[in-house]
């Protein structure tokens, strides 16, 4: 029996399912570590953690322990098994058996009922090759309320109707009675864009925790060393994550590697005066190398940090600035057709070139920010007084039932200027979609890894792919043919890391080993995090310019061959394995 308010009660559940969810229990390393085979954690374990503690800050480990268990009973995505354990109700993402037959679908009100979410599917003129439904699971808002949030998974009888269920949301044809078309996907490819979104969160948040271990510092440098002089020395030894060297002629710089065993290696190689010289150094004065510890770390990391803010508040400042002026955003609201045949809530049937147009006769239009079939959208104009102006026009033409400004006008409601804070929140949005849409498309870090020596080959895309697929899969061949260079970006980390293993042996090679003495092979390496966000903005901002030129682009090159590829691949060992 609880001794807490409903409202208390509801908070700690809240909390548990966040514990089991998705989101958090795939990867959260050490639950995963306290659950059993069957994936149950000891109710115990959830009982010490301390935010479960603060929220019930008079009780006892006992009660606590009473608590958890009885809230469980309450949920339908956790359960009590045994006498002191819980776990997930439901798959992990990745053991889903249902994944590839369900279907995922967003865009429906907070609290939506089941039967709503059944209605939507069963209203689509092709229902009927969709197959039974066997299953609808709402998502609830674990950051909030436990709300049931507008999300569900839809689980069909048989893939191919799941696939038919897809392709139908993807093309905006499951809709609303309001005919507001709903989002969808295969289950499947969702928890993979939602496990890299995940995973670039993760990274994001361990990249600020101070890495103890695993930062080099080396002095001794001679004036006008570069980053690529020391990252060619140390590729040898370990995997790089970044190199440090500051401008103005400084003797000393920083080598942070992905892991303390990676640094302690390579600081054992580098200790010999001879190995550490390397050409970068003044004559006679070897380099010295040590492991960066106490306050020295904390100091060094701290600048790190207070850099990075400086770059992305200089980022938010220059996107701010990009975006162009304040106070050019209207939001306009779509009005219910007169009609007696339409139906109830139903909202008008408004084109965004009939919306663009007339919005155009008022001023320059920057972008027309709306999806046919919903409730309304956002309009952004060049300046404030082309945005004043057509409110006051479209505004007037609202209020009399669009006859002056024909029919597009009347299928608008209502016409508004966004105030300073909502215009600034309406931004950053469009800014997060972008970012979300960007994360999505490039996938995950670590999987991009750089060849050079091709010239004079016959390589072409196709040899690379075919190549490089025989390790893992390919996402994108970035090569041309001819040319002496080229990139290879890998769907996960792990297949990059097997095909670097694979055709540059020499980068595990020992401490003073040759590495390429090979005469004519391909140079493989992985580029490092500084390299890599390089690489993704010059190849974002080409993608820019090609869609601003109205270009198709170029196909993916993902390779499925088996074979590994000519002797000419094979390897000279600059890659880091």
């Amino acid at each position: 029996m609880t001794t807490l308010t409903t409202a208390q009660q509801q908070s700690l559940l809240r909390q548990l399912e966040y514990y089991f969810s998705d989101e958090s229990f795939s990867f959260d390393d050490f639950l995963q570590s306290e659950a059993d085979a069957s994936g149950a954690v000891p109710v115990a374990t959830l009982a010490a953690f301390p935010r479960i503690v603060g929220m019930l800050p008079d009780h006892t480990d006992e009660q606590r322990q009473a608590e958890l268990l009885t809230a469980a009973a309450l949920s339908d995505s956790v359960v009590v098994t045994g006498e002191s354990h819980i776990k997930r109700l439901f798959p992990l993402p990745q053991d889903d058996p249902a994944a590839d037959r369900s279907l995922f679908l967003s865009g429906f009100r907070k609290g939506v009922p089941e039967a709503e979410v059944r209605a939507a599917i069963a209203a689509h003129a092709s229902a009927e090759t969709f197959g039974p439904i066997l299953s609808v699971r709402r998502l609830r808002d674990l950051r909030r309320d436990r709300s049931f949030s507008g999300l569900a998974f839809v689980e069909f009888e048989k893939e191919d109707g799941a696939a038919a269920a897809a392709a139908a949301a993807e093309a905006g044809e499951v809709r609303l009675p309001s005919g507001k078309p709903l989002k969808g996907m295969l289950l499947s490819r969702h928890y993979a864009l939602q496990a890299e979104i995940t995973e670039t969160r993760r990274r994001q948040r361990d990249e600020s925790k101070l890495p103890e271990g695993k930062v080099l510092k080396v002095s001794g440098l001679r004036a006008g060393t570069g980053r690529e002089a020391l990252s060619t020395l140390l590729e040898a030894h370990a995997e790089v994550a970044y190199v440090d060297v500051p401008r103005g002629g400084a003797t000393d710089g920083f080598v942070r590697f992905r892991t303390a065993q990676a640094a302690a290696a390579a600081l054992a190689a580098l200790s010999s005066a001879a190995e550490a010289a390397g050409g970068a150094a003044e004559p006679d004065a070897p380099l010295a190398w040590s492991l960066l510890e106490g306050g020295a770390l904390e100091e060094y990391w701290a600048t790190v940090q207070r850099n990075k803010e400086g770059r992305e508040r200089k980022g938010r400042e220059e996107g701010r600035e990009a975006a162009g002026p304040v106070g050019v955003v209207l939001r306009f609201e779509l009005s219910a057709p007169t009609s007696a045949t339409t139906e109830p809530g139903a909202k008008a049937a408004v084109s965004r070139e009939a919306l663009s147009a007339l919005c155009a006769t008022h001023g320059e239009v920057a972008y027309l920010d709306f999806a046919p079939g919903a409730e309304g959208g956002y309009v952004r104009f060049r300046d404030p007084a082309a945005a004043k102006t057509a409110l006051a026009a479209l505004s007037g033409a609202a209020a009399e039932g669009g006859a002056a400004e024909g029919g597009a006008a009347g299928g608008v409601s209502s016409w508004r200027l966004l105030g300073a804070a909502e215009e600034a929140e309406y931004r950053e949005a469009v800014q997060s979609r972008k970012r979300q849409r960007d994360a999505e498309s490039l996938g995950p870090r670590g999987v991009v890894l750089h060849v050079s020596g091709l010239a004079g080959s016959d390589t072409d895309r196709e040899a690379l792919s075919a190549l490089c697929a025989a390790h893992g899969e390919v996402a994108f061949v970035d090569y041309s043919r001819g040319a002496a260079e080229g990139y290879v970006r890998f769907k996960e980390e792990a297949a990059a890391t097997a095909a670097l293993a694979a055709l540059a042996p020499s980068a595990g090679a020992a401490a003073g080993s040759e590495a390429g003495s090979e005469a004519g092979g391909a140079v493989w390496r992985r580029l490092d995090e500084a390299e890599e966000d390089a690489y993704r903005l010059a190849v974002r901002n080409k993608r820019q310019r090609s869609d601003g030129k109205g270009g198709k682009g170029k196909g993916k090159g993902k390779g499925k061959g088996k074979g590994k590829g000519a002797a000419s691949f094979g390897g000279r060992g600059r890659g880091r394995g």
